[in-house]
């Protein structure tokens, strides 16, 4: 992730991205990814909430922990 951008675009960007392949796996009927999509889309969307709350380490370090590759 870029630092230089400020970290409400970078959000707001996850939160589009998460949000359309949520919606692409949903036509495919995988409903346990789009669970899990749903869920990150929520957290992402309490962080575009209170932005400060959060540096952009932060954030990188919030999306691997999610483990994205399991689902």
């Amino acid at each position: 992730m870029d630092n230089r951008i400020p970290i409400e675009d970078v959000v707001a960007e996850l939160y589009r991205e998460v949000h359309t392949f949520k919606g692409s796996f949903s036509q495919f009927e995988m409903s346990g990814t789009v669970t899990e999509l749903h869920n990150l889309e929520s957290r992402l969307s309490e962080i575009k909430k209170a932005p400060d709350t959060m540096t952009v380490a932060d954030l990188k370090e919030f999306i691997e922990a999610q483990n994205i590759e399991t689902w």
